[in-house]
């Protein structure tokens, strides 16, 4: 009888809406529907858009957590710029919806500079509901000032919006993150991706192989951006007899 080690590493990445200059713009689904998780903007402190707050370095300091409501793009090739702290490690969520108070809305645009004001880190028109823009699962790469530019897409717009930022502590990766952590399964592999509710358990290769451990129990993870999962197996084969 010979004893097989397997092992199964599946890499798992959170989506995350991060680009290199160049745009995405006017690209919008047939279809798209998009909504906020419930009670994503409550216990927020909400504030007004506050002018001059362009070009970037006369930005509106805000906070992680603030909404800015409303905030208006006045004329074509209008610029709005926040600038908040964010710690390394972090995880950045902003974007963008409409304005409270029946103001009319618009196709919006933003992006993402460190604190040069000239280091694009990222950007997005449409990942938000309708035409509003999403940002999210951006790690900070340092401890410091971001900012916020809100704008219309191609500046062929005015109008009115809200925007928020959120900064969070990413949770942290599952034990079997490594593959020194490998969760001993048996025959059965069991993997979830995020939004997936249950996973499906992969049947043995051979009917002439005998299991030596229980199955493992389909599950579901959550798991940061970039998760590896290691699993591990002990597999038993039966010699062929002639």
């Amino acid at each position: 009888m010979r004893l097989v080690i397997v092992f199964l590493m599946l890499g798992l990445c959170a989506s995350v809406v991060v680009a290199a200059p160049g745009g995405d713009e006017g690209n919008i689904p047939i279809g798209k529907q998009f909504k906020w998780p419930p009670g994503w903007f409550a216990d927020r402190d909400t504030y007004a858009e506050q002018e001059p707050n362009d070009p970037c370095g006369s930005d509106q300091a805000i906070l992680c957590m603030d909404v800015i409501d409303p905030g208006c793009i006045d004329y074509l090739g209008d610029r709005d710029w926040y600038v908040f702290t964010a710690n390394a490690g972090d995880e950045i969520t902003c974007g963008t919806d409409f304005a409270s108070g029946g103001l009319p809305g618009f196709d919006s645009y933003i992006e993402l500079y460190a604190d040069d004001c000239t280091t694009q880190l990222a950007y997005d028109d449409d990942s938000g509901p309708g035409t509003y823009s999403l940002i999210s699962g951006f790690i900070a790469p340092y401890t410091g000032a971001y900012h916020l530019m809100v704008r219309a897409y191609g500046d062929y717009y005015t109008g009115c919006y809200m925007a928020f930022v959120d900064c969070n502590i990413p949770p942290p990766p599952p034990d079997n993150d490594t593959c020194e952590g490998a969760e001993a399964t048996g025959y059965f592999f069991a993997a979830a991706q995020r939004a997936r509710p249950t996973a499906t358990p992969m049947m043995p290769p051979t009917t002439t192989a005998r299991q030596t451990t229980a199955p493992a129990t389909p599950h579901t993870e959550t798991m940061s951006s970039t998760t590896w999962i290691w699993r591990q197996a002990t597999l038993s084969h039966s010699p062929t007899r002639n």
